[in-house]
Parts: structure tokens; C-alpha cells; sequence
């Protein structure tokens, strides 16, 4: 489960993301990444960011 104001990391292109907003639509998890709210990414395609030491 992701929460707001986390980093999260996509799996295909390794870009971070901050997560701004969080909604359920269909039984899936959007993340919503943009200033305005029209941009909404499926959470199952990014896992929560780790720093790498």
C-alpha cells in the first residue's frame, strides 16, 4: 500500500514518482502523480522507492 507524499519507482523504466494522490477505481489503485488531477498511474506498476546505499 502506497501512501501520499511517498516516492515510488516504476518497474519498466526505473523513473521516481512522488505520489500526490490515491484512489481505488475497479478494484485497482491509482496513483495520481501530476500538479493537476488528471494524471493517474496503476500502483501495480510501480513498487515503493528504496535508497540504495
Amino acid at each position: 500500500m502506497f501512501k501520499v507524499g511517498q516516492l515510488a519507482v516504476s518497474i519498466r523504466e526505473r523513473c521516481v514518482i512522488q505520489i500526490r494522490r490515491i484512489k481505488i477505481q475497479n478494484g485497482e489503485q491509482l496513483l495520481g502523480v501530476g500538479k493537476n488531477g488528471n494524471c493517474w498511474v496503476l500502483a501495480k506498476d510501480y513498487e515503493k522507492y528504496k535508497k540504495v546505499a
